[in-house]
C-alpha cells in the first residue's frame, strides 16, 4: 500500500518500475521500465493505492534481510515497501538454470 500523507490528491502512473532489493540496498531482481500505459492512479488526501507484485527465479547469493520491493515512482522518487519482518530474507525460488529473474506489478488500485 502506498499512502498519500499530503493534503492534496496525488497522481501516479498506472505502474512503476519495481525491483526486489535486500536490506543492504542491493538490487536482486530488476523489473522492466514502467510502460506508461494504462490509466494513471489518483489517491485522495490521506488515501492510498495498492498493487500486487509477482517475482520469480532468483538465482543469486543469500540476501541480507530484510528483502523488500522498491517502486520507482514517476521517475522522481523511490519508495521501498515495508517488509513483513525485519528478519525476512525470503526470495522467489530458482526455476531452472538459464532462466532470468523477473518481477512485475499490476496497476495501482485506489483504496
Amino acid at each position: 500500500m502506498l499512502t498519500n500523507p499530503g493534503s492534496a490528491p496525488c497522481t501516479t502512473t498506472a505502474v512503476a518500475r519495481v525491483r526486489l532489493v535486500d536490506g543492504s540496498g542491493t538490487e536482486l531482481i530488476q523489473g522492466a521500465p514502467a510502460s506508461g500505459t494504462g490509466q494513471p492512479s489518483r489517491s485522495r488526501p490521506d488515501g492510498s493505492v495498492t498493487t500486487l507484485v509477482e517475482a520469480s527465479n532468483y538465482r543469486g547469493a543469500a540476501p541480507v534481510a530484510p528483502v523488500g520491493i522498491a517502486f520507482d515512482i514517476n521517475g522522481i522518487a523511490t519508495v521501498v515497501a515495508t517488509p513483513a519482518s525485519n528478519t525476512d530474507a525470503t526470495v522467489p525460488p530458482c526455476n531452472g538454470p538459464g532462466q532470468p529473474g523477473t518481477i512485475q506489478m499490476q496497476p495501482w488500485s485506489a483504496s
